[in-house]
């Protein structure tokens, strides 16, 4: 035996190290308890006989939710921007990432949800797209993490209210959401 490469569980930690927990399923699904209502519905690039690719974004068959869309609008990031954190009163997200890779990350802050407290964190983009359905009441906010610009796609059930906009906003480093981007 190459004597460099026997090791030993007791040869070569420094004192504090710490060994990774599991984070991830064999199936590359990520461990994180689920807010409540909150659903992630991964799917898959369909590479066609001329080498284009089609995705889905949304079905209503996939009965994720009740498939009501009001509007459909695009959000483009530069590289490392963020946009968030916001909530709403009334207003369902549908959050799909069509071009580049974002981080989507929510905080449940709803007192009475099961789940009150918690943060989810996905990270998704064209080459392993997502539909991530944020209920309302649930905080969000989106960074780009790519080199390059991306663009989220959002299928929302409630369109966008001129006169009377259903966003409640904190900032990006607000100590309130136990989170940094």
């Amino acid at each position: 035996m190459d004597s460099q490469n026997d090791f030993s569980p007791n040869q070569g930690f420094l004192d504090g190290a710490i060994p990774d927990e599991q984070s991830i399923t064999s199936d590359w699904t990520k461990l994180q308890t689920p807010i409540a209502g909150v659903k992630n519905h991964e799917v898959k690039n369909i590479i066609k006989g001329s080498g284009s690719i089609l995705t889905e974004m949304f079905r209503r068959d996939w009965k994720l939710d009740d498939g009501v869309v009001d509007q459909v609008f695009q959000n483009v990031l530069n590289p490392r921007e963020t946009s968030g954190w916001h909530v709403h009163l009334k207003t369902k997200d549908r959050l799909f990432v069509n071009w580049g890779i974002m981080k989507i990350v929510l905080y449940d802050a709803r007192t009475e949800s099961s789940t009150y407290g918690l943060v989810n964190e996905f990270t998704t983009g064209d080459c392993r797209p997502s539909l991530v359905i944020v209920p309302p009441g649930v905080w969000h906010g989106v960074q780009n993490i790519g080199p390059t610009r991306s663009a989220l796609i959002n299928l929302v059930d409630h369109a966008y209210d001129y006169e009377g906009p259903d966003h409640i906003r904190l900032p990006i480093d607000t100590p309130k959401i136990p989170y940094s981007f």
